[in-house]
């Protein structure tokens, strides 16, 4: 099997409780529609009941794409209207080359 490099950026979200409604739906009209607006080819939003948190999850085909998410003034807006709603703000958004087998 070949591999393909991608670019996922991850984040982890604690929403303050009673907003979690909200920052789902924000995070789905801001995060993931400029996302896929930026050439993400998979993106998810998925919650861990154990911790109570939410992982977010975005794919980019190159290093380059992903870079410009996450400097998009855009995507810097919608993260500070999402730490509104959190009990822990994001501090820097990471991303990792992955390899993934196809």
């Amino acid at each position: 099997m070949k591999g393909s490099l991608h670019v996922l950026i991850t984040n982890a979200w604690y929403p303050k409780p009673g907003s979690e409604e909200a920052f789902i739906k924000l995070w789905n009209e801001k995060i993931y529609k400029l996302a896929t607006e930026m050439g993400s080819d998979r993106s998810g939003l998925y919650y861990n009941e154990e911790s109570d948190m939410y992982l977010s999850s975005l794919f980019f085909p190159t290093k380059e794409e992903a870079e410009r998410f996450l400097k998009a003034e855009k995507c810097q807006k919608a993260t500070q209207e999402l730490n509104r709603l959190c009990l822990v703000p994001v501090r820097k958004e990471l991303y990792d080359i992955l390899k993934k087998a196809i």
